[in-house]
């Protein structure tokens, strides 16, 4: 059994079911977390990403802690489908 010890427990990331992990997406708050994808989806890369998976979700994890191999355990806090995105921004 591997010890490790998950580094930045409490932090967001944002996870597109489609495309996976966002980079530069990653924050210490929800609120910053969210801030960082809306500023995703407002970009040009974003813009494509919508148009190209409609049907896509976002979803903002919570860094847990670790399981026992050491790959870092993520909990679903908040969702949101490219619809419910599209009325925001």
């Amino acid at each position: 059994m591997k010890l490790s010890v998950a580094k930045n427990i409490g932090t967001f990331r944002v996870e597109a079911d489609y495309i996976g992990w966002l980079e530069n997406c990653e924050s210490h708050s929800f609120e910053g977390a969210l801030n960082n994808l809306f500023n995703y989806l407002r970009s040009e890369d974003g813009e494509l990403c919508i148009n190209k998976y409609p049907k896509q979700k976002f979803n903002i994890e919570l860094l847990t802690g670790v399981d026992e191999d050491g790959d870092n355990k993520y909990k679903r806090f908040s969702s949101f489908t490219t619809n419910n995105i599209k009325k925001i921004i």
